[in-house]
Order: structure tokens, then C-alpha cells, then sequence
């Protein structure tokens, strides 16, 4: 039995009647919000209604913004020097927002170019949701962030009708919306293939869905269905290591999907809340898509025999041997170091977390035993950082 002091609470020592009624209304909320995403069922006008809002507002805003900046700064370590060109600078920066929900995504990238972006280039936010309550919340949050930068516009639009767009924009963004529409694919697909067309050259879509299988593979289908219908002009810059745009492997098995654990040291507000509705919050879990419009047919594809290779399990731990799946961007690959073959060249192996890259040579040069392509004594790994699971093109063209 845990100690009572670990025991969540719907109410907090030393408030009055009035206020633990009211959190004791927002857990409520909670739980029902946490429900209707976990069955992909929400209630359509779940944003409508007020201790919904504040529920949202309160536990999955800033876990939304906390993504989004991490994905902000993935985007623009990878693409920054092409997106943020100073040829650019007289015209505005264009964003859009997809779902917008209170803004949390927007904000979150938002939070992660702005130190970029020079001080002098208006910004032009575009928010789209199907709650106008949910976007008042959003505007108010945005406008604050850009401080008079520039403009923020929104629009009461439920997706995947196409929203009406300009042309030029930078950074498309749709997040958690697909989770809730997972039956809608074709439509989705249909919305995104417009926007992408509206980007920029060297603009980019940035996507991102809950972590679980259903989600993942919803994403993982519209990936593929973009890199069908707009061949050579997108260029995948994460997850998927090598720049290969090649169908995702981890379709071809309906038991297996793609997702990240990233670690993120979560406030004492949001683990009670998490705690209340039985929710484990011990990292930041997501899938996720970041892809550039690249000139046509200038799609670049690493070459070389050491491919980066993408961890997409954990690391297993068993009797006398360490082992995980890893992707190289074409096929999916059950790699193992035995433990008497560990050493100083490989320690690292079993070290790893989900989503970390690695290069220890070609998978096609180890030798398979069953499932198993092993390691031996004699290969060196290396991590490989994040903003490298791409290789850049040489004379800073298209970089990643």
C-alpha cells in the first residue's frame, strides 16, 4: 500500500468547498476527455463545452506545446538555413495551424522558431479548428507569444474539409487530429496534399499523433499516401532515417507501428492530474512526421554501405544477449549483441532509448541466426545525433 501522502486527491489541504467542488468538476472533465481519446471517440464538440475547455486547457495544452517545441527544434535544426533564408525576409512568414484545438502545437513551434526568425519579418498565424471556443482560447495564446509581430487569423472549419489558404506558407501544422478521425484517411490525405502544395519551397509539414498503435498507423498510412501523390517534391526529414522515401516497413505486419518516448521532466501539477485518471506520464510519447517541399524531382536519397539506423523498440534485456528493432528507413531489422561479445567498440548498444540513432555498418553484412542479424565482437557503434538521421546535400542545397 502506498504511503497516504502518495495517494492523488481530488481535493488539496487548505482549500474550501468551493474549490475542491471545482476540481473535483475538472477531474470529472478529465476523465472523460481521457476516455473519448483513447477509444479514438471524443465527443465531436467536446471543446464546447466550458469544463471540457478548462480540462484541455489545463492538462493537455502545454503536454501538446511541449511537443511541439521538441518537433520545432528537430524541424529547424534540420532545414533552418533553407527556411529561413534572408532572401525571404520580404515577405511574411506563413503558418498554419490545422486543428488548432487552444493552440498548444502552434505555440509550442512557435516558441521554438521565434528566436530564429529575424526580429524585423512579420508573422502571418492561421488557426483552424471546429470550436470557436477552443480558438478564442488559441488566438488570445498566439497573439501573446508573437507579442505584435504580426497577425493572427482564424477560422471555425471542421476537418478534413480543405480550409481555404494562400499561397507561400511555411509551416503547415496538424496535430492530434487524426487520432480522432482515424475512419477518415482518404479525406485527410485529400486536405494535406492540397496544403502541401500551398507550402513554400523548402517549407515544411510538421504532424504528430498520440503514441499508440491505431494512431501510429493512421499516420504512418497518410505518409505513404503523401509520398505517392506528391513524388518528387516531398523529402522525409524525420523519423525516418537515410532520406529514404520508401513505404514505411512498419506496415507490412499489423501488429507493429512507429512512435517515440522522449524524456521530459513533467510538472508536479500535470503528474497529479495524471495520477487521477490513470495515466502514465513518464515521457513524452508521440508519433510524428516532419517532411520538406523540395524543388521538383531534387530529392536527395543518402548513399553509401554505413546507413543510419533508427531504434523503433526498447532495448530488451534477456539471458546472455541485448537486442532491438531498428529501422533504416526501408526495412525493419531485429539486430543483437550477445553478452559475451560485449565490449568498449559496443558497449553503447544496450544503453540506448527508443528513437536514438545509431551507425554500425550495413544490416546486410551481419550475420542472421533465426530472427536475429547479430553483432559481432569486432563492430563499433556510434550514436548518431538527431539532426543527422538525414545527411545533408553538399553546397548547402536542400539541407536537412
Amino acid at each position: 500500500m502506498r504511503p497516504r501522502s502518495d495517494r492523488p486527491s481530488s481535493g488539496r489541504p487548505g482549500r474550501d468547498p468551493k474549490s475542491r467542488k471545482q476540481e473535483s468538476g475538472q477531474d470529472l472533465a478529465l476523465e472523460r476527455l481521457f476516455r473519448g481519446f483513447v477509444g479514438h471517440r471524443p465527443d465531436p464538440d467536446y471543446m464546447d463545452r466550458p469544463d471540457n475547455l478548462l480540462s484541455y486547457r489545463s492538462y493537455y495544452h502545454p503536454l501538446t506545446s511541449a511537443k511541439g517545441n521538441q518537433l520545432g527544434k528537430e524541424a529547424l535544426a534540420r532545414c533552418a538555413s533553407f527556411l529561413l533564408n534572408g532572401d525571404h525576409d520580404h515577405r511574411p512568414f506563413r503558418i498554419m495551424d490545422w486543428g488548432t484545438g487552444t493552440g498548444g502545437f502552434a505555440e509550442g513551434v512557435l516558441q521554438a522558431f521565434l528566436p530564429a526568425i529575424p526580429s524585423g519579418r512579420l508573422l502571418e498565424v492561421r488557426l483552424v479548428d471546429r470550436s470557436r471556443a477552443a480558438l478564442s482560447v488559441a488566438e488570445e495564446t498566439i497573439r501573446s507569444l508573437i507579442a505584435g509581430r504580426g497577425t493572427v487569423r482564424s477560422d471555425v472549419l471542421r476537418l478534413p474539409r480543405i480550409p481555404k489558404m494562400d499561397d507561400g506558407l511555411d509551416l503547415l501544422l496538424e496535430a492530434n487530429v487524426l487520432a480522432e478521425q482515424t475512419e477518415n484517411v482518404e479525406g485527410f490525405v485529400d486536405a494535406l496534399e492540397s496544403g502541401f502544395c500551398r507550402l513554400e519551397e523548402g517549407g515544411i509539414l510538421l504532424l504528430a499523433e498520440p503514441a499508440d498503435r491505431l494512431s501510429s498507423r493512421t499516420l504512418l498510412t497518410v505518409r505513404d499516401a503523401l509520398l505517392e501523390r506528391l513524388s518528387g517534391t516531398i523529402r522525409l526529414l524525420a523519423p525516418c532515417p537515410n532520406g529514404h522515401n520508401a513505404p514505411c516497413p512498419a506496415l507490412r505486419e499489423e501488429r507493429d507501428w512507429c512512435h517515440e518516448d522522449r524524456p521530459f521532466s513533467f510538472p508536479p501539477d500535470i503528474l497529479d492530474r495524471a495520477r487521477s485518471v490513470g495515466h502514465v506520464r513518464d515521457a513524452l510519447k508521440m508519433s510524428y512526421l516532419i517532411a520538406q517541399k523540395v524543388e521538383k524531382n531534387r530529392v536527395p536519397e543518402r548513399q553509401g554501405d554505413s546507413p543510419f539506423l533508427r531504434l523503433v523498440s526498447e532495448i530488451r534485456k534477456e539471458r546472455g544477449m541485448v537486442w532491438g528493432i531498428f529501422c533504416d528507413g526501408k526495412d525493419r531489422h531485429r539486430i543483437r549483441l550477445l553478452r559475451r561479445h560485449e565490449n568498449e567498440k559496443n558497449h553503447i548498444f544496450s544503453e540506448l532509448s527508443r528513437g536514438e540513432g545509431i551507425r554500425a555498418g550495413s544490416p546486410g553484412r551481419l550475420v542472421r541466426h533465426g530472427p536475429f542479424l547479430d553483432l559481432s565482437p569486432d563492430d563499433r557503434i556510434e550514436r548518431v545525433p538527431e539532426t543527422v538521421l538525414v545527411q545533408p546535400e553538399k553546397d548547402g542545397q536542400n539541407p536537412a
